[in-house]
């Protein structure tokens, strides 16, 4: 019987994508990022594999670790919970918006990963990429379920062979993925780029010596 053909990178990326998407909509707080986390780890742990570079447990940390206040999540999710029981209707709208929502987030911060470990940017300069991870889909993306394909690249780095990574493809067009791919790059360039030295200010020609006196 023939082997299987081996998954592409961006049929890879599509279906834990769309795992870590589906999980958003598990009714326990917490537990939905906790598996989201899991599943990230093991997809960027996979991609590094294939690119023949070890992630250590560090460096995943800083990759895949919640940022911001502990705290306030938990204490929101626990205070979001009733509200999704009493207002099951309206909020499963919201509900589907954040399985969107964090199926292009994971998929796009997936390929994020993969141009950075070409780039040879990781493992040294973890925390440098998760930054600018989070700063170019804060300032340049947007929810697929507001947005529209017309007037969006196509994110051709995430067009797979199968159904689900044309379906996960076709909501970060809609999220604006492209533009947060090009700002990555642009970013990612200049991580790790030596500082440039300081100016200084022209060495002045010594004077002539005086001409002699007759």
């Amino acid at each position: 019987m023939p082997a299987a053909p081996a998954e592409s990178p961006a049929d890879k990326i599509c279906r834990n994508a769309a795992v870590v998407g589906a999980l958003s909509l598990l009714p326990v707080p917490l537990v939905d990022l906790w598996l989201q986390g899991r599943v990230l780890r093991a997809l960027y742990e996979g991609i590094a594999r294939d690119h023949e570079i070890t992630l250590e447990e560090s460096v995943l940390d800083v990759l895949t670790g919640f940022r911001g206040s502990y705290m306030m999540g938990c204490l929101s999710g626990v205070l979001w919970l009733p509200i999704k029981m009493l207002f099951r209707k309206i909020i499963y709208v919201f509900a589907v918006k954040d399985a969107f929502d964090s199926c292009v987030d994971a998929g796009l911060r997936a390929e994020m990963l993969r141009r950075a470990l070409r780039a040879g940017a990781l493992p040294a300069e973890a925390d440098a990429v998760r930054t600018l991870m989070d700063q170019s889909l804060r300032r340049h993306g947007g929810s697929p379920v507001w947005g529209a394909v017309a007037g969006h690249a196509p994110v051709a780095a995430l067009q797979g062979a199968t159904g689900l990574s044309k379906a996960v493809a076709g909501l970060a067009q809609r999220g604006r993925g492209a533009a947060v791919l090009a700002r990555f790059d642009e970013g990612l360039a200049q991580v790790g780029a030596p500082a440039p030295a300081p100016a200084t200010a022209p060495v002045a020609a010594p004077a002539p010596p005086p001409a002699p006196v007759p």
